[in-house]
């Protein structure tokens, strides 16, 4: 498949400029996606196809065609892998990214994967965790 969706059941994320933070909120593992990937993250988890979003980046980087496509291949592979994202029917998703954050990309760094594992019992231990979905927080037992 080449369409791809946040696995949401199981990880949160959130967007900065330069980098995108995965929170398994399960056992508080984290990863931290840099370089490209930030660009590519909204396309890539909206379903985009892997292929457009391989050829925008190298359009606006001037990098080579292919090997966007095969480092792409290789960070969605990864990220699958880790159960982060899930195969998406490709059923009325975008087949092109919307937005400018991958046509701004002005220099190819590749797409960058670092797992981290330093704070999962923290982040495991935190109350938020015991949040009744749908009575809110706080409310006790």
């Amino acid at each position: 498949t080449k369409h791809y969706a946040l696995n949401s059941d199981t990880f949160a994320a959130q967007s900065f400029p330069e980098e995108v933070i995965v929170l398994d909120v399960h056992n508080g593992t984290y990863f931290a996606l840099s370089g490209n990937a930030p660009a590519a993250w909204h396309a890539l988890i909206s379903g985009v196809d892997l292929d457009a979003i391989a050829t925008t980046i190298a359009e606006a980087t001037g990098h080579e065609p292919s090997a966007v496509a095969a480092d792409l291949n290789d960070f969605v592979a990864l990220l699958v892998s880790d159960t982060i994202l899930s195969p998406a029917a490709g059923v009325g998703i975008a087949a092109k990214p919307s937005g400018g954050d991958l046509a701004s990309q002005t220099k190819y760094t590749g797409f960058v994967r670092e797992k981290h594992a330093d704070l999962d019992e923290l982040l495991v231990l935190d109350p938020i965790h015991d949040v009744d979905p749908h009575r809110g927080w706080p409310h006790g037992q």
